[in-house]
């Protein structure tokens, strides 16, 4: 399927529709910004309601979930759940499950990673359910909301996100060699299975802090374009909103 969206350039202090490749907007518009903007919309949807109830519904995998934005229904447990396992992916003695679809990305990632470093992928968290949720939040000390997800605002419950590689902190990543190269992988690789990292621009974009071991199922299209344009998945989904305000 095609997504809405728009590209934008500066001209001469003021904002214009472009053609071409996507690519990183300078700067991404905000839905507080109250200028009218030239649009160029692309993707083959002649409203972009279709796309924002994708965003809103449950069941969808494009469903979008932040600290401001909550489940429809806070227990909410998707069907059609698959174990993660296989040849070239390491469960850490850990016992995870994926929806179908994104269970049969997982396997295409984890495939091509093996190949690329001759090891199996590590896998150390998938599906997390409200209820799991509401038990982090009871340990004393472990939670902020900038770390943690509350119950029904997780991506983990849609089954669709995972995490990846052992690291127990951000600092972990930096100064471990072979995470480094992993996550530089991740990121020049994992869209092209469908993959995003949802959280890498802090708490002012995302809402939590960088997580370089946390990647969301999106679908190929979806990953690439957000790949491409250099957006967050929540910086797609505000740019949506605030269109919408202009159609």
């Amino acid at each position: 399927m095609g997504f809405l969206h728009a590209e934008w350039e500066v001209v001469s202090g003021e904002y214009s529709s472009v053609s071409g490749e996507p690519r990183k907007p300078k700067p991404i518009p905000r839905p507080r910004e109250k200028e009218t903007r030239l649009i160029e919309l692309r993707g083959g949807l002649t409203k972009p309601t279709y796309i924002l109830r994708e965003f809103s519904d449950d069941a969808s995998t494009l469903r979008f979930v932040s600290r401001d934005v909550p489940l429809t229904d806070e227990d909410y447990k998707p069907e059609n759940l698959m174990r993660i396992a296989g040849d070239n992916i390491n469960e850490a003695g850990r016992v995870w499950y994926l929806r179908g679809d994104a269970h049969v990305a997982l396997g295409e990632l984890a495939q091509a990673f093996s190949r690329e470093f001759q090891t199996p992928l590590v896998v150390i968290s998938g599906y997390r359910s409200a209820a799991y949720q509401r038990q982090l939040w009871a340990r004393e000390n472990y939670c902020t909301e900038t770390l943690c997800a509350l119950p029904g605002r997780s991506e983990h419950q849609l089954w669709l996100a995972i995490d990846v590689f052992d690291a127990t902190n951000e600092h972990d990543f930096i100064a471990n060699r072979n995470y480094q190269r992993y996550v530089a992988w991740f990121q020049a690789n994992a869209h092209l299975y469908g993959w995003h990292q949802s959280y890498q621009k802090w708490v002012e974009v995302d809402g939590y802090m960088v997580e370089p071991w946390h990647w969301r199922y999106v679908w190929v299209d979806m990953a690439t374009r957000l790949h491409n344009l250099g957006w967050t998945y929540t910086e797609y989904v505000e740019f949506q909103n605030w269109l919408i305000q202009y159609w």
